[in-house]
């Protein structure tokens, strides 16, 4: 749903903007949005700045399911 939402709801904004302020404003309230966003999400999810991806690939990828599979039967 956010994929297909998310951009017809952002092209919305900046058509609704540029035709009333411009197109520079449209850009600038956009980008200024996206960098408030992201900051929002950083402030909100910690673990994601934590996250080292080294320390669980153990976990999903066991060290025995890089032997090669044996052959099978004739």
């Amino acid at each position: 749903m956010t994929g297909s939402v998310g951009p017809a709801l952002g092209d919305l904004r900046a058509g609704g903007l540029a035709a009333r302020q411009g197109i520079r404003a449209a850009l600038r309230t956009g980008g200024v949005l996206c960098l408030g966003g992201s900051a929002v999400l950083a402030a909100a999810l910690p673990a994601l700045w934590r996250y080292d991806q080294r320390a669980h690939r153990a976990e999903v990828v066991p060290e025995s399911a890089s032997d090669p599979a044996p052959e099978p039967a004739p």
